[in-house]
């Protein structure tokens, strides 16, 4: 059975939750194509149920609102990290209620490092924990790509096998799930290995199994097609509401919050405090 792609009761509260709520997304590449879907999602549950904004060089939107922003540069994670804290910065203390970061499958070649990136990242997040304690912070599996079939097989060939990239994003990812098992995670990379049929994608390396996306959900074997982008963001609208709904003192907040009341609770309002 393929994945619903109806707005199900459970979505439907979801979207309404994430909709009182202040979000920040920092990303790149793919981000797009989730936050493509997100536009989409919302058409689909029949009206504005999140407010999506770009965080551009002027001030943020007041009141809930799902903000985005292209962060650092593909192939240097480092540069990421240190836009996705320059733009909370900005952004100010109180402005948002849960951030989300998220790498792209580029910053993760088999010369990478993933327990460096992975340390810099624990690191980075710590501090910004430390400085914005009213915000929660969700943390994101690292894309993947498709297997590449033909070209693949000459890059292997020519000595760059693809499947080796595709194994430093996998060891990343270990590295994240077993660091935040108990907080928020939203599993990008799980959910692109799975079809739709529920099949996994994996494949061997050196007598291991590591996971790659599913061809259901990508035409060019790396950015999401359109039932990508739409199982993509509907995971993405369900980790934001768990991640409030865990989080006591947020949805409660929420939970008393009127449309009204929640329009008015942008930075520098009391609710922001």
């Amino acid at each position: 059975m393929s994945r619903d792609q109806s707005i199900d009761q459970q979505l439907a509260s979801d979207l309404a939750l994430v909709g009182r709520t202040r979000v920040f997304f920092g990303h790149k590449s793919v981000g797009g194509n989730i936050v493509e879907g997100l536009q989409e999602l919302s058409r689909m549950a029949g009206g504005p149920t999140i407010t999506l904004a770009s965080l551009g060089s002027g001030d943020a939107p007041r009141g809930p609102v799902f903000l985005e922003a292209e962060i650092g540069e593909n192939g240097r994670p480092l540069t990421k990290l240190d836009a996705f804290a320059e733009d909370l910065d900005r952004l100010g203390p109180g402005a948002v209620s849960v951030a989300v970061m998220k790498f792209c499958y580029l910053d993760f070649l088999a010369d990478s490092q993933p327990d460096q990136i992975f340390a810099a990242y624990v690191e980075r997040i710590a501090q910004l924990q430390s400085r914005y304690p009213q915000t929660v912070f969700v943390h994101v599996t690292t894309p993947l790509k498709a297997p590449e079939g033909v070209k693949g097989f000459v890059k292997k060939i020519i000595g760059r096998d693809p499947k080796a990239d595709n194994v430093r994003r996998n060891q990343y990812n270990a590295l994240l799930r077993r660091r935040f098992a108990k907080t928020s995670i939203y599993d990008l990379a799980a959910l692109e290995s799975t079809g739709r049929d529920g099949t996994r994608s994996l494949f061997q390396m050196s007598g291991d199994s590591y996971e790659q996306l599913s061809l259901d959900y990508s035409s060019d074997g790396g950015h999401l097609n359109a039932s990508g982008r739409q199982m993509a963001a509907r995971a993405l609208i369900g980790a934001l509401a768990t991640a409030v709904r865990s989080t006591p003192g947020l949805s409660a907040r929420l939970a008393g919050t009127s449309d009204d009341e929640a329009a008015a609770s942008g930075p520098g309002s009391p609710a922001a405090r």
